[in-house]
């Protein structure tokens, strides 16, 4: 019953262990998510800026060809944005660019490129993230991976624990079976030997009287 209580405890303990891992790998593995995320979001936010200040001074002066032109440049450079839109107050569109594919995620950020242009022109980035999204499932996997090995050499070494507990168990056993065949062998030995004591004994008394009876009939 202690080995069968001792094994159950063994595997519970290993299964809230590789549930706590796992907890912890999925926690980083979001984390990470999260960070990746935030960093794209910061790079778009810098890029948007950058434009925004680049196209500025064409948009004053009208010149929307040479703005599209430059969303055209900028788009086919980046492959990772996936749309760029100068559209007035009205909504009218004043230049764009689009990816020839769309993306299946994504996220848009957008900046006020001068307030005091008439149209109050409004510069909208849209950006594929789904390379962050790669990013993330490759991560998850190579933590799966590290969490399958981790699991298989800690069920291995419950196993190699529990089989050693086992065995001990058996030689304790074993010891003690032995133990007590030793003290019954040697019980078994002290009785005879007081058994040989008392036979030797009884065997003297009987010659000391044989041979006092023999002494008394020689002196009749």
């Amino acid at each position: 019953r202690w080995l069968f209580d001792s094994r159950k405890r063994s595997w519970i303990a290993f299964i809230i262990t590789m549930l706590i891992l796992a907890g912890a790998m999925l926690a980083l593995a979001r984390q990470q998510f999260v960070q990746d995320l935030e960093r794209t979001r910061t790079a778009t936010l810098r890029e948007v800026k950058l434009l925004g200040a680049i196209v500025a001074e064409p948009l004053r002066r009208g010149q929307y060809q040479d703005v599209a032109r430059l969303l055209s440049y900028w788009g086919t450079s980046n492959t990772r944005l996936a749309e760029l839109t100068i559209a007035a107050r009205n909504g009218s569109v004043l230049a764009q660019y689009r990816r020839p594919h769309g993306a299946e995620v994504s996220f848009s950020t957008a900046l006020s490129i001068d307030p005091t242009h008439p149209d109050q022109a409004t510069l909208t980035v849209v950006r594929d993230i789904a390379g962050v999204y790669e990013r993330e499932n490759k991560l998850l996997l190579q933590l799966l991976a590290v969490y399958a090995a981790l699991g298989l050499l800690l069920a291995l070494l419950v196993h190699f624990v529990l089989e050693r507990q086992k065995e001990a168990g058996r030689l304790r056993a074993q010891t003690t079976r032995l133990d007590a065949a030793n003290l019954s062998l040697q019980n078994e030995i002290e009785q005879r030997r007081h058994a040989e004591e008392a036979l030797f004994e009884a065997k003297e008394r009987a010659e000391v009287t044989l041979q006092s009876i023999g002494d008394a009939v020689i002196t009749t």
